[in-house]
């Protein structure tokens, strides 16, 4: 089965519940170079690169949203559940920008690694020492941080205001103990430093490696069927395991592998599931081709910012192995085999000039009836589904959307509330674009709000008397969604 999860972006604000994938600025730690095709012009001014994630570490009470006073039935995934990892680590391999000046096409390759340079990702932090080598940082409040002579800002600056420095920590994954970024003292991220060409730059081409790590837990409740596989009465906790990895698996794995276990770091592959021999090419290359939505200009003495923003709050994925039509992962493995994967890291990621504002993290639940009928609550029928997921929100500084991100918890149930509020075109006159749908948001004439999202040509939208504005502050409204459905919809925002 092809997975397909739209877009999560998020910022880092060093709340804990931020899976802060600070400021990314890739740096140069390669060299830059232009094709023979391509303009070469003189570096002349300075890029700031910054990536930032978005991870929220739910409580198991969390979970259940169902409102009890309604006897409502909890969230059961069908076969898949998913959520944040505590940790995630991606390799990359090279970093590069395209784009044009008065002379032509330019394009500056501004990292390069053959075997892949980790960007750790650990819980609400990320390390980007391992890629760059120059880097600035900036106070909570935005503002440039005053470095002293020879002082460099590789690991952050902490609570106080002060740069944070390397320590000597124990690399859980090999054992060792290594000079690295302290993360826990961080408040606000590095971004990494390069210089670049001048020139106004569209597409930022990132070449990571195929394979990655994760560790982390899901709790939630499976439905039960023919296989025996998952039970509606208790809530189950799986966790990552390395001997249940499918890189390094024995394909014996069952259910009580993963269970009620201490997490360890595992393989996951960032392509998709599928085929007889599915994640045996661990060592391939993820290329991804970001669009720059008005251009990044780069002026000559001047420093531009462009954000990579990454979501994890859905990249943990677990496959519990009740359905039959699962994909064989290796030759001679069984089709019941339980596992751990992470599908959606290219469509969770994106690429804007600048730095956003503010991020915004709600749990969503509905009652959806096919077809399209409210209520859906409390009415008796095969035809409704109680569904959960997660919608990220980016602001711009001025305060407007400029990613809305939907993702259901399990994507193989009745996928009616999924996708985003970008508008995407493939036109080769123009390029690849991708840009924000002006009526992501509207505000009715009464006063509700309604929010639109889209996956390929299928539309949906959400009806609210409000927006959610505090923290777990719950509105309720209602939704229709694609596959002709429809019906109630509670908001709860949690960052």
């Amino acid at each position: 089965m092809i997975r397909k999860i739209i877009s999560f972006f998020s910022f880092l604000k060093s709340d804990r519940i931020y899976v802060f994938l600070g400021f990314l600025c890739f740096l140069a730690c390669g060299k830059k170079s232009s094709s023979a095709a391509e303009t070469t012009t003189t570096a002349a001014g300075k890029l700031q690169l910054a990536v930032v994630a978005a991870n929220f570490q739910a409580s198991t009470t969390a979970l259940n949203l169902a409102d009890a006073s309604n006897s409502a039935p909890p969230f059961r995934a069908t076969s898949i559940f998913s959520g944040a990892p505590t940790s995630f680590t991606i390799y990359v391999k090279e970093i590069k920008l395209t784009g044009t000046t008065g002379a032509g096409v330019i394009s500056a390759k501004i990292f390069e690694d053959g075997d892949g340079k980790p960007v750790a990702i650990d819980g609400s932090k990320v390390d980007l020492s391992a890629l760059f080598t120059n880097f600035t940082c900036f106070k909570s409040d935005g503002s440039p941080l005053v470095l002293k002579a020879n002082e460099k800002c590789e690991c952050g600056v902490d609570a106080a205001g002060a740069v944070i420095k390397k320590e000597n920590i124990v690399d859980e994954k090999t054992g060792k103990s290594e000079l690295k970024c302290n993360f826990g003292k961080m408040k606000t991220a590095p971004v990494g430093v390069v210089d670049i060409s001048t020139g106004t730059f569209t597409k930022l081409q990132v070449k990571y490696s195929s394979k990655a790590d994760i560790k982390g837990c899901l709790t939630g409740y499976f439905r039960t069927n023919s296989t025996g596989v998952g039970d509606t009465s208790v809530l189950h906790k799986y966790c990552t395991k390395q001997a249940g990895s499918l890189f390094a698996g024995d394909g014996t794995a069952t259910l009580a592998t993963f269970e009620n276990q201490a997490p360890e770091i595992m393989d996951t592959a960032l392509t998709g599931v599928g085929g007889p021999n599915a994640f045996t090419a661990d060592q391939s290359n993820l290329d991804i081709e970001y669009p720059i939505e008005g251009g990044l200009k780069i002026e000559e003495g001047k420093s531009g910012r462009l954000s990579l923003v990454i979501d994890t709050n859905r990249m943990l994925r677990f496959e519990a192995a009740n359905r039959d039509d699962a994909p064989t992962l290796k030759t001679g493995w069984p089709k019941t085999r339980p596992y751990f994967f992470s599908t959606v890291f290219k469509d969770s990621s994106f690429v804007f000039a600048g730095a956003p504002g503010e991020i915004r993290g709600y749990s969503w639940s509905a009652y959806a009836c096919k077809p399209s009928a409210t209520p859906c609550k409390n009415v008796s029928t095969n035809n409704i589904f109680y569904i959960e997921g997660w919608l990220t929100t980016i602001l711009n500084p001025a305060g407007k959307p400029i990613v809305m991100s939907y993702m259901p918890d399990d994507d193989s149930t009745l996928t009616v509330v999924k996708g985003n509020n970008l508008l995407t075109s493939n036109d080769p006159s123009k390029g690849m674009t991708s840009v924000v749908d002006p009526n992501s948001v509207v505000t009715n004439a009464n006063g509700t709000v309604t929010y639109n999202y889209s996956l390929g040509t299928d539309k949906g939208s959400i009806t609210l008397p409000s927006e959610p504005t505090a923290k777990e502050q719950s509105v309720e409204g209602t939704f229709a969604g694609f596959q002709s459905s429809g019906g109630e919809f509670k908001l709860t925002r949690k960052l």
